[in-house]
C-alpha cells in the first residue's frame, strides 16, 4: 500500500507545473540551439526605453521574468548574416507558449511582446470598414476587404 501511495505522490508531483514568475510578471524563455559558428550569434531582451533585461550568446539560454506591463523586445543578431544554420535555431517562449522560432533570419530578427495591440506588425488591430482614430503614431492594422475589384 505504501508503495502505491508513493508512486501516486510522484505522479501527482511530476505533473504539477510551477510558474517561474510571480503574478504581474511575464515569463520569457530563450532557447538557443547553436550551429557550427556560435561566436557569430548574440541576443538580448530589452524594453522600449532600451533597458536590457537579459542577453547572451548562442551558448546561453535563459529564463527571465519581465513586468507584464512592460513593452519588450527579443532581438537576435548574427554577425555573418546567415542566421543560425540548421538544425540549429532559436526559440522564444512567452508564458510557456512558443511565440517565435527561426534559424534563417539573416543579420537580425526581432519579436515584440507585452506591447499594446497595433504597436507592431506582429500584433495588428483587426479593422472593419468605417471611421477609425489611431491610438498612437504608426499604428498597425489588419484589414481584409469583402470583395476584390
Amino acid at each position: 500500500m505504501k508503495k502505491h501511495i508513493f508512486i501516486l505522490f510522484l505522479f501527482l508531483y511530476s505533473t504539477k507545473t510551477f510558474a517561474a514568475c510571480s503574478s504581474g510578471f511575464t515569463e520569457v524563455i530563450v532557447k538557443i540551439i547553436p550551429d557550427d559558428y556560435p561566436s557569430e550569434v548574440s541576443w538580448k531582451i530589452v524594453d522600449s526605453q532600451g533597458n536590457i533585461f537579459a542577453g547572451g550568446d548562442s551558448s546561453i539560454s535563459d529564463t527571465v521574468c519581465i513586468p507584464s506591463i512592460t513593452c519588450s523586445f527579443f532581438e537576435i543578431n548574427d554577425r555573418f548574416g546567415d542566421g543560425i544554420i540548421g538544425p540549429g535555431k532559436y526559440q522564444l517562449f512567452v508564458n510557456g507558449i512558443l511565440k517565435d522560432s527561426n534559424s534563417n533570419f539573416g543579420y537580425q530578427a526581432q519579436y515584440a511582446f507585452n506591447c499594446p495591440q497595433g504597436n507592431y506588425c506582429t500584433d495588428p488591430i483587426p479593422l472593419t470598414s468605417g471611421s477609425h482614430t489611431a491610438p498612437f503614431d504608426n499604428t498597425w492594422y489588419d484589414f481584409t476587404p469583402t470583395q476584390s475589384g
